[in-house]
């Protein structure tokens, strides 16, 4: 634990990974809030499954250009905007759902509430690698650590997250988890946004250039292997409420979804306190084919037991894939465009999400649990195989002078 300490011992650095792990409440705990919202005022599980979908995918459109926004304006403008959406947007729903609006106004509300979602981990990631930046082309040890800490943080949240939701939903009303998480993401938004450590410094950049911030085929290898590590999360949650169902211990869902994100969190503390891999391309690499082993296990379906300690075990191999693909982009991204080059990696893993949920659903009302359990494993080996693609055609440009930037 030593490499953790150094990087938190300063002051500044302790106050950054607070406000960050603070801002990143609504990350985990909007989209399950709203669905409770929805579903105890309406009674429906369609309207409320659409409404946090319409939540976590406009977090997911807006974050990127959340991202741009504070690589051209600053962190602290777009900081502060997304703390008062964040906010105002929950206490629009928490009204339109009182008031028995129509799907419409509440779908627009959920809206609201997903914009206001800030895309944190890109933020802190970029004053992190300010902090340690290269030395002679080489990468400072700490950044791996400092960003094996940021992967820790990303699976806390949804390890405390909905089950805090689940608890002040039960004892008073889903409407004011709602609003506490948004009031908590505001809180550590602002606390970010007033600190100078690591904040970039603004630079006239000229017209704005839209598309990706980075074409080189190894980042564009990884963003799609994000695309498929997402259909992995989504298939497989969904393949474990199916299979808590089918046993009859449905109130178990929770747990064996809780087991993978805490194996994540294991996972992050033992990357940040090893050597990083000097190439962080043949890193991605072997950290997807790590990942495939991990999340093939499961269609092996042992049982409601056997799938509690191999989601842990397969949660555990996304850390290391999770800090290599930051480390690649971080590595290939220009410096005046990094948070939005970063936001770019969740919204990968947010798509293949939502993809993954809605072909898992057909799935598993065709086959049941062990149907959506077989197609993981398949799924499991994309993220290898789009990150060797996009490496060995960075490779070849290279080679010929073609490379993209």
């Amino acid at each position: 634990m030593r490499s953790y300490v150094e990087v938190l011992s300063p002051r500044a650095h302790l106050l950054l990974a607070v406000s960050g792990l603070l801002a990143r409440v609504p990350l985990a705990v909007v989209g399950f809030a709203a669905l409770l919202v929805v579903r105890r005022s309406t009674g429906e599980f369609g309207l409320a499954g659409t409404v946090s979908a319409v939540v976590v995918a406009t977090g997911a459109f807006v974050g990127p250009a959340l991202g741009r926004w504070g690589d051209r304006r600053g962190q602290a403008v777009a900081l502060r905007a997304a703390a008062v959406v964040g906010v105002g947007g929950s206490l629009l729903f928490v009204a339109v759902t009182a008031g028995g609006a129509p799907a419409p106004v509440v779908l627009l509300a959920a809206a609201v509430v997903g914009a206001g979602v800030a895309p944190v981990g890109s933020f802190t990631r970029t004053r992190w690698a300010r902090t340690y930046p290269r030395r002679e082309g080489a990468a400072d040890p700490r950044l791996a650590t400092a960003f094996a800490l940021e992967g820790v943080f990303d699976e806390l949240v949804w390890v405390a997250g909905p089950a805090l939701a689940s608890l002040v939903a039960a004892a008073a009303d889903p409407r004011l988890a709602l609003v506490l998480a948004c009031a908590a993401g505001a809180a550590g938004c602002l606390a970010l946004s007033v600190q100078r450590h690591g904040a970039p410094t603004v630079t006239p950049q000229g017209r704005l250039r839209l598309g990706l911030p980075v074409t080189r085929p190894d980042v564009l290898g990884v963003l799609a292997a994000g695309v498929a590590v997402g259909a992995v999360f989504g298939l497989a949650d969904l393949s474990a409420v199916a299979l808590t169902t089918e046993r009859g211990v449905p109130q178990l869902a929770g747990s064996v979804l809780g087991a993978g994100a805490l194996g994540a969190v294991v996972g992050g503390l033992a990357v940040g306190v090893l050597p990083p891999v000097a190439d962080p391309r043949r890193g991605a690499v072997a950290a997807a084919a790590l990942f495939g082993v991990g999340y093939a296990s499961l269609a092996t379906v042992p049982g409601v037991v056997g799938i509690l300690v191999l989601s842990f075990l397969a949660g555990a191999t996304y850390a290391p894939l999770g800090v290599a693909v930051n480390r690649l982009v971080e590595d290939a991204a220009p410096a005046h465009r990094l948070s939005e080059s970063l936001a770019w990696v969740s919204t990968a893993i947010t798509a293949g999400t939502a993809l993954g949920t809605v072909v898992g659903g057909f799935v598993v009302d065709a086959a049941g649990a062990r149907g959506g359990y077989l197609l993981v494993a398949p799924l499991a080996a994309l993220p290898v195989l789009c990150a060797l693609a996009g490496t060995r055609l960075a490779r070849r440009g290279e080679r010929t002078g073609r490379i993209g930037g």
